[in-house]
């Protein structure tokens, strides 16, 4: 089911909001390895050469006081798309680790270390609720 209130009203904000950043990305000068742009306030100088405007990695929106944020992070070092480990496996066997991911869906979490991690939390001893 679907929000008849909310969703008619977002989903074209979230559009509007992806083609202005995709357009920023592709204009860019090192386009999709664009780094994060910190938040800017309005007015004020940008960063570099940025003729159309600030490339945010996420952009996070408030609509209880209709504002948004442009936090950003550093790479999760498990990350399933951009672990070091996944980028060199995608570089060294292109499409056919595309391939192995489709026949095995649990490729990626072993290559990233998420597997090693999800293991790591599954056998850690946890306080019990009524220890606290």
């Amino acid at each position: 089911q679907q929000c008849t209130v909310s969703r008619p009203g977002l989903a074209p904000a979230a559009a509007a909001l992806a083609v202005e950043l995709l357009v920023a990305l592709l204009h860019h000068p090192r386009e999709g390895a664009a780094p994060a742009d910190p938040a800017t306030p309005p007015g004020a100088p940008l960063p570099g050469n940025r003729p159309l405007g600030l490339v945010p990695h996420s952009i996070r929106g408030f609509l209880t006081h209709y504002a948004t944020v442009l936090p950003t992070t550093p790479a999760f070092d498990r990350c399933a798309a951009c672990a070091p480990a996944v980028v060199a496996a995608y570089r060294d066997r292109g499409v056919a680790l595309v391939r192995d991911v489709g026949a095995d869906p649990g490729l990626l979490e072993r290559l990233s270390g998420l597997a090693d991690l999800k293991g790591a939390v599954d056998g850690a001893a946890w306080a019990e609720a009524d220890e606290f």
